[in-house]
C-alpha cells in the first residue's frame, strides 16, 4: 500500500504571523522516516524554503490556479499507479491527530467512498453556462465556467448542479479517481499581487476599470479605488467549485465524506485561513446537517 502526499502552500513556518512554527513541516518529517510506504512531495510555485529541501522531494510548477493547480501538476508529473492513496494538502494546517491518515485509508476501503475532506463545506449550485463571479468582476464577462474547464474535460459540464465540495485545503482520495474525473481543473490564469477595485460589483465596465497588479503594472498614481484587495479568495473559489462540480457528478454526495460538519475544524485538524488559525468569522459560524456523510462525527 502506497500512500503519497502532495503538500502545497507558501506559508511554511508562519502562522499567525510568527515565523519558526514547524509542527507541520516535523509531523511530516517524522511520517514519511517512519514509514517506508509514505512519501512527501511539495508542490511549488516558487523556490522552497532550504527546511523543505532539505526533507521533502519536491518541483516548482507554473503559479496558477493557487493548490489545485499545485496538486493537478504535481499529480501528473508524479505518475501514481492507480491503487495509491493520495493526500493533498497546504501548508497552513495545525495538525491535532496525525492518525486522520489511517482513519482516511480506512474509509477509502469503502468502495462506495471516493473522497474525503476536513470539515464540510458550502455548496453551491453551479450552472455551466453562465458566467461566474471572478469573470464578471475581473478577467473577461464573456467567459463562463466551462470556459476554464480543460477541453478534454469540457463535456463533462453539461447541466447545472448543486456541488458539494471539499476545500483545497485537505482531501484525500486514492489516485484512480482523480484519474477517472480527468484530473484537477483550476482558473488558468495568473493569479495577481493584489487588486484594486475601481467600479462597484458587477457593474458593466469592471473589467475594463478594475486592475489586477502584477510585478510589472504600472499603476497610476492618482488611480482613485474602492478598495485594494487579494484575488486569492475569487480564483480559488471559482476553481474549487469547478472541481466540485467534478465530484459531485461522477460520485454524488453519497461517495463523499467529510471528518467534522464544522467549517474548517475537526478533531484531526485545523485549515488555516491564509496562514490565520482563527478567523473573525468563526464565532457566527454553526454545524451543518452532514451526520449520514461524516467519519467521525462533530469536533
Amino acid at each position: 500500500m502506497k500512500i503519497q502526499f502532495i503538500v502545497c502552500g507558501w506559508w511554511y513556518d508562519e502562522f499567525d504571523g510568527q515565523k519558526g512554527i514547524t509542527d507541520f513541516i516535523d509531523g511530516l518529517v517524522q511520517l514519511q522516516e517512519e514509514n517506508e510506504n509514505i512519501d512527501v512531495f511539495w508542490s511549488c510555485h516558487k523556490e522552497p524554503t532550504q527546511l523543505v529541501k532539505d526533507n521533502f522531494k519536491y518541483k516548482v510548477f507554473k503559479n496558477v490556479g493557487l493548490e489545485w493547480g499545485a496538486y493537478d501538476q504535481a499529480f501528473k508529473y508524479l505518475k501514481l499507479d492507480d491503487d495509491v492513496f493520495c493526500f493533498f494538502i497546504q501548508d497552513d494546517i495545525i495538525v491535532h491527530d496525525w492518525n486522520f491518515v489511517s482513519t482516511c485509508i480506512e474509509t477509502l476501503t469503502d468502495e462506495k467512498v471516493k473522497i474525503i475532506g476536513n470539515g464540510f463545506n458550502y455548496p453551491s449550485m453551479i450552472h455551466p453556462s453562465k458566467v461566474p463571479g471572478i469573470s464578471l468582476n475581473w478577467i473577461d464577462k464573456t467567459k463562463t465556467w466551462v470556459d476554464y474547464v480543460r477541453d478534454e474535460n469540457k463535456h463533462i459540464y453539461d447541466t447545472d448542479i448543486n456541488a458539494y465540495s471539499m476545500r483545497g485545503s485537505f482531501f484525500a482520495t486514492k489516485s484512480e479517481y482523480i484519474k477517472e474525473i480527468g484530473g484537477l481543473d483550476y482558473v488558468d490564469v495568473p493569479l495577481p499581487n493584489y487588486a484594486l477595485r475601481v467600479v462597484p460589483k458587477n457593474s458593466a465596465d469592471s473589467v475594463e476599470k478594475n486592475i489586477m497588479v502584477y510585478d510589472d503594472t504600472e499603476v497610476p498614481d492618482d488611480i482613485k479605488y474602492i478598495e485594494k484587495m487579494k484575488l486569492t479568495n475569487g480564483f480559488g473559489n471559482t476553481t474549487m467549485y469547478l472541481n466540485a462540480y467534478k465530484f459531485t457528478k461522477f460520485w454524488g454526495i453519497d461517495g463523499m465524506r467529510w471528518m467534522s460538519n464544522r467549517y474548517r475544524k475537526s478533531k484531526f485538524m485545523t485549515e488555516c485561513g491564509n496562514g490565520q488559525v482563527e478567523l473573525p468569522e468563526d464565532s457566527n459560524l454553526v454545524p451543518f446537517d452532514v451526520s449520514n456523510h461524516l467519519i467521525v462525527g462533530e469536533v
